[in-house]
């Protein structure tokens, strides 16, 4: 799913690189992963999240979130960079829709880049994967299987809606 998302931000950003069709750039936009801001966001970041515990041993973990927190805030570096870039590009003669396209090339190019180092991670960060013959394995909090947890769901939903009186 890493390899997936990282190519999406790939194809974003070379179809908004290369393309001044409207129908493309929309579909682009809504399917793909082009941010608006600087920030830590898109369809890694809960993946990326979700791996760590898997990987990095319990007393490290505090300080594993912390330092992945603080990579992800320098991404404001990356925006400054988009925006010199743009800059630089203007001043040496280039128009603004030439210099903003140049910026997408380099942010889909990245995206490639990011994909490759995706793909050589461990199998470690996948959850391994739970079997599905046990009934109990299959249920979730909206369709429990076992009359028991059907049971303690209608104690618990009952609970929670009873009204104490005053």
């Amino acid at each position: 799913m890493l390899v997936f998302g990282t190519m999406l931000v790939a194809v974003t950003g070379l179809a908004f690189a290369v393309s001044g069709n409207l129908f493309l750039l929309t579909v682009a936009a809504i399917l793909g992963t082009l941010s608006p801001g600087g920030g830590e966001v898109g369809p890694s970041q809960p993946i990326e999240l979700a791996a760590l515990p898997q990987t990095i041993p319990d007393r490290f973990r505090t300080n594993s979130f912390a330092w992945y927190n603080l990579a992800g805030s320098l991404s404001a570096v990356g925006a400054l960079s988009a925006g010199l870039l743009a800059q630089t590009l203007q001043s040496a003669g280039t128009t603004l829709v030439a210099s903003d396209r140049d910026v997408l090339a380099v942010y889909g190019a990245l995206g490639v880049v990011l994909a490759l180092l995706f793909s050589r991670l461990s199998p470690a960060v996948e959850v391994a994967p739970v079997a599905t013959d046990d009934p109990k394995n299959r249920r979730n909090a909206l369709a429990s299987t076992t009359p028991e947890d059907q049971s303690a769901h209608r104690a618990a939903r009952c609970h929670a809606t009873a009204v104490v009186p005053a």
